[in-house]
């Protein structure tokens, strides 16, 4: 297929752009995967490279070549220049969209109004209405993210793990390692309170952080690494499960986040707060458990690994298996191409 791949700000061709982010990693997955059997005109990175490609698009191509249009949403504001080419590209060729962000319209981003979140309330507001006049289908992350925007014409399309050449996990030497990795969102301080109970009770553990912003606590066994997952796979082999401890929130009752795949792409089951879609992922897949928010239920999970080590190694199979057959990014790119397939006929 003749596929136009509009990825803004998060994905660049001129400019490397550190895999440090969740939207950057999903867009440069994508493309990758796009262009091993596609033929793709790609439209990425900041205003003026955006521009150079637009302005090429109209010299050297034709729109009514292409079979479909596959676009990023960001959190940061679009330009005219983006505006008017997807005006440009409407009723040419199917159009569809990523539409990742609806926390703008959450109770809590608007129980405390300011003149700042007024204003960009305004604007992700009007995108979207741009959004849903010009493109025929929005992709979601989750069903209830849909319900929840009022989206009618959408297709779920969640993150995606990398298959990797590795063995599922095994319990050998006695230290049961947990990771945690991402930012410090609220409610994931609580995974120090985890590790003080879990050394109380003299358990041969380790908590390995990979983050920026995590404060370096002086607590016994808690390791911080300042870099990414992908620079510390060695480390990451020796690791038994990931943890997701974010508190409990409207918004990510809607969302999914790709820190699931990436830890389920290491072979690593899951232990999440239960969140609706993550609780519900993890149960039908069986790569993982959720628990409510506090220290004495994360303590449990992580009890009932240690000490049930069979149900453990099946369930990091479980990971590496479903990553293998159906939660790839060459799968993701599948079910863009067959949208588009359908929306052209």
């Amino acid at each position: 297929m003749k596929i136009l791949y509009y990825a803004p700000y998060s994905f660049s061709l001129k400019n490397q752009l550190p895999l440090n982010k969740a939207p950057r990693i999903r867009q440069y997955s994508i493309y990758h995967a796009l262009i091993k059997d596609h033929d793709l005109y790609c439209i990425s990175g900041d205003y003026e490279e955006r521009k150079d490609a637009v302005l090429r698009f109209f010299k050297e191509e034709d729109i009514t070549k292409y079979d479909g249009m596959y676009c990023e949403s960001h959190n940061w504001p679009l330009k005219i220049l983006d505006y008017k080419f997807f005006k440009f590209c409407k009723g040419k060729i199917p159009m569809t969209i990523f539409y990742r962000d609806c926390y703008w319209k959450t109770n809590d981003y608007l129980k405390k109004p300011s003149f700042n979140k007024i204003q960009s309330y305004i604007r992700f507001k009007i995108e979207y209405l741009i959004f849903a006049r010009y493109f025929n289908l929005f992709f979601v992350p989750t069903k209830l993210f849909s319900e929840f925007c009022g989206i009618k014409n959408y297709s779920i399309l969640q993150p995606a793990g990398i298959v990797r050449k590795i063995a599922p996990k095994e319990y050998n030497d006695g230290i049961f390692r947990i990771l945690f990795a991402g930012n410090m969102k609220k409610g994931c301080e609580i995974i120090f309170d985890i590790m003080k109970r879990m050394l109380q009770k003299n358990t041969k553990i380790e908590l390995h952080i990979f983050s920026t912003d995590a404060p370096e606590i002086n607590i016994q066994n808690v390791f911080f690494h300042r870099t990414s997952l992908q620079d510390n796979k060695r480390l990451i082999s020796k690791c038994h499960v990931g943890l997701i401890p974010h508190e409990k929130i409207e918004y990510l009752d809607l969302a999914f986040p790709l820190k699931i795949m990436d830890y389920l792409s290491y072979g690593l089951p899951v232990i999440s707060t239960n969140t609706l879609e993550v609780e519900n992922f993890l149960r039908i897949h069986n790569v993982g458990v959720a628990v409510e928010h506090d220290v004495e239920s994360y303590v449990k999970a992580i009890e009932f690994f240690i000490e049930n080590k069979d149900y453990f190694i099946e369930l990091s199979k479980n990971a590496l298996e479903l990553i293998k057959t159906t939660e790839n990014w060459d799968n993701r790119v599948e079910r863009i191409t067959n949208v588009l397939r359908e929306l052209k006929k």
